[in-house]
């Protein structure tokens, strides 16, 4: 097969359905058996792979690392289609935001890719750059925090009256009890992409990738993407914007040796496998917010709060589950 995801806003041709059941069939066995959560991984790749057969490489995104920019990066590497005149299948607050509806952007997944690609990925042969991004689970769970429930974006206005400016007397303490109470909780991880572990995300116990790029630095990733899609033939610009950015203040201002000791045991096999330092947390300062930075923030979630009720009335549900393959 080639360059076009087969997405699922269409039924599929019933040949190619079953050729994806198949593939995940198998798939979702491998996955089991190297130690992950079968139905997951499928949904995974599903959602989050972006491969490119013309260029030889596959993408595993990370939620909170960089993956907006990325997938943008990818769209226009690939010349790709984007159907963002489509009515969003998940809810949204922004116009760049819809690079995140898979089923309309144009990019084939894993499941999309002759089985020889799909063992080459697996094996790291064939000559494919299989890559994706990692980021300090310290510095992650704050950019979700503060893009996320501060501002109440859809599927966290529970959380944004629970843990926002009006919950607490200062961002810290609003965050420490976030992490008690939802963070480090396992059952709630799996209902959220963003607090799930990044070794669960990305299976680099199944997947062989070439690199995982930390996302604090960046330039390192997008210097060997540029070599591998030139050498590749492909001759156009390659930038990779900032999209998507919480603001900009050290996510160390967040953290206590409470706090921090609490997400270095709820992730410390991503502090150990991507090589992050679980003690490198100390040095945050008090947060101080000005009466203007709270106003915006109130002006944010009032409509956020609008959007997210305009999505219940398209009938969209609160979160989206992508199908299997």
């Amino acid at each position: 097969m080639t360059a076009k995801s087969t997405g699922d806003a269409e039924p599929l041709p019933k040949a190619i359905a079953a050729r994806r059941r198949a593939i995940a069939a198998e798939f979702s066995l491998r996955a089991a058996a190297a130690g992950y959560d079968a139905a997951h991984s499928v949904q995974r790749l599903r959602y989050g792979a972006f491969a490119s057969v013309r260029h030889h490489y596959l993408y595993v995104e990370t939620p909170k690392a960089a993956c907006s920019s990325w997938k943008q990066l990818i769209v226009d590497v690939e010349g790709a289609p984007v159907n963002d005149a489509a009515i969003p299948h998940q809810r949204e607050t922004r116009i760049d935001m819809l690079i995140h509806q898979r089923r309309n952007i144009g990019v084939p997944d894993f499941f999309d890719l002759e089985e020889s690609d799909r063992e080459g990925i697996l094996s790291g042969s064939a000559g494919w750059f299989v890559f994706a991004m990692s980021r300090n689970p310290f510095s992650r769970l704050v950019s979700m925090f503060e893009n996320k429930v501060r501002t109440g974006e859809p599927g966290y206005r529970a959380m944004e009256t629970r843990y926002g400016d009006g919950a607490y007397a200062s961002p810290r303490a609003a965050f420490a009890n976030f992490v008690r109470s939802v963070a480090i909780h396992p059952d709630r991880q799996r209902l959220d992409a963003h607090l799930r572990t990044q070794v669960e995300i990305l299976m680099p116990g199944l997947i062989a990738y070439g690199r995982v790029f930390k996302v604090e630095q960046a330039g390192d990733a997008v210097t060997a993407f540029a070599a591998h899609v030139r050498a590749q033939g492909f001759t156009g610009p390659i930038a990779l914007e900032r999209r998507n950015e919480s603001r900009a203040r050290s996510w160390r201002d967040y953290y206590e040796a409470e706090t921090a000791e609490l997400v270095a045991q709820a992730y410390a096999g991503d502090f150990a496998h991507f090589g992050y330092d679980p003690d490198d947390w100390r040095g945050g300062k008090d947060i101080v917010e000005s009466v203007e930075e709270r106003r915006w923030r109130a002006e944010v979630v009032a409509r956020n709060a609008l959007i997210d009720r305009l999505y219940t009335h398209l009938g969209l549900p609160e979160r989206y589950e992508p199908k299997g393959a």
